[in-house]
C-alpha cells in the first residue's frame, strides 16, 4: 500500500504540467473577475453618470434662462414684452420641473437622492419669489420686483447651476468630474 501513495519521479514529472494547467486556469479566472469590474463601472459611467450630466446641463441651462428672463421681466415697461417673457419663463419652468423628474430615474443612492430632494426645494423656494416678482411686474412695479430680488438673493443663489456646486450632483461614478467653467450669477 505505501508504494502505491508514493510518487516516482516519472509522476512527478507528469503532474507538474497538470498543476501548471490549473495554475493558469486560476490566474484567468481572476483576471476575467477583473476585467468585468472594469466593464461594471465603465457600463455604470455610460448607462447611469453620462445621462446624468446630460439632464443636469439641462436644467442648468433653463435655470439660466428663467433667471435671464426674470431680469429682463423688470426691465420690460410694456404689458405685451411683461406677457411674452413671463410665457419663456414658463416654459423654463416646466422644463425644470420635468428635467427634476428625469434624474429621479438615474438616482444611484441614497446620498443622490438626498440632493436631488434639496434641489427640488430649492427651485419650489426660487419659483415662489418668483412668482412674486412676475406678480410686482405685471402691475407696473418693477423698483419693487427689483428690491424684492435683491432682498431675496441669499434664497435664490440656493438654486445653483451644476457646474457651481461644490461637489457634483453626482456621488458614485463622476467623483472626479470638475464640471463645466460656465457660472451664471444673479
Amino acid at each position: 500500500m505505501a508504494k502505491s501513495l508514493s510518487l516516482t519521479v516519472g509522476r512527478k514529472i507528469s503532474l507538474l504540467p497538470a498543476l501548471a494547467l490549473v495554475g493558469i486556469m486560476l490566474i484567468s479566472a481572476v483576471f476575467i473577475h477583473g476585467i468585468d469590474s472594469v466593464f461594471e463601472t465603465a457600463s455604470y459611467g455610460t448607462v447611469n453618470t453620462v445621462p446624468s450630466l446630460l439632464v443636469l446641463d439641462r436644467l442648468d441651462i433653463e435655470l439660466a434662462d428663467a433667471r435671464v428672463n426674470l431680469w429682463k421681466t423688470l426691465s420690460a415697461r410694456d404689458a405685451a414684452i411683461v406677457g411674452g417673457y413671463e410665457q419663456q419663463i414658463s416654459k423654463s419652468r416646466a422644463a425644470i420641473e420635468s428635467g427634476l423628474k428625469d434624474y429621479e430615474a438615474l438616482v444611484s443612492d441614497d446620498k443622490d437622492k438626498a440632493l436631488l430632494e434639496t434641489e427640488r426645494a430649492d427651485a419650489e423656494t426660487y419659483f415662489r419669489v418668483s412668482d412674486q416678482v412676475l406678480e410686482l411686474a405685471r402691475t407696473g412695479k418693477q423698483s419693487a420686483g427689483v428690491e424684492l430680488m435683491t432682498a431675496q438673493v441669499e434664497v435664490i443663489k440656493k438654486l445653483k447651476p451644476s457646474a457651481s456646486r461644490p461637489p457634483p450632483m453626482r456621488s458614485r461614478a463622476s467623483r472626479g468630474r470638475a464640471g463645466s467653467v460656465r457660472s451664471l450669477l444673479w
